[in-house]
């Protein structure tokens, strides 16, 4: 199984790069996740355009047989024990799975339509580089539960 992370946003910083190598590292090839970065919208004076323009790169980027999740803040509170269970779901029905991250306005409706489910990792708002380093993490932590590894006990 392979997430395919779609994000809007610049390329990330060396420390998220090193976080984000460090636990697909710890992930066998046969299940992994990759990051694809989409590049934000340069309408700077209005919000609603950059979200569109945003919804209209992820759209084309994401192939159309892929279950599609979007993460957001107002998204389906998701904990690691159910991310687990999505995780079992995805591999029993070897489904093809994008998560799909949106710019600084947050993800347009045409995304959100598109989208399968909406998950929410935080009540809080977190800036993106943080939230592929704890959607990095999860990923590997729910393969490690999966697999009875002892990294999730930590």
């Amino acid at each position: 199984m392979i997430f395919t992370v779609y994000c809007v946003s610049h390329r990330p910083s060396s420390w998220v790069k090193l976080a984000i190598t460090e636990y697909k590292k710890r992930l066998p090839r046969n299940f992994t996740f990759e990051f694809v970065y989409i590049s934000p919208s340069s309408h700077s004076s209005n919000s609603g355009i950059r979200m569109r323009e945003e919804g209209d790169r992820l759209i084309k980027a994401i192939p159309k047989e892929t279950y599609l999740v979007s993460l957001e803040v107002s998204g389906k509170p998701l904990s690691t024990e159910a991310l687990v269970k999505k995780m079992t779901y995805f591999q029993e029905e070897s489904l093809k799975v994008a998560i799909a991250i949106g710019g600084a306005d947050g993800l347009s409706l045409n995304v959100a339509d598109r989208s399968k489910e909406s998950w929410s990792l935080s009540a809080l708002t977190l800036p993106h580089q943080v939230v592929q380093v704890v959607l990095a993490e999860q990923i590997y932590r729910g393969w490690s539960i999966l697999q009875r590894h002892p990294y999730h006990r930590a």
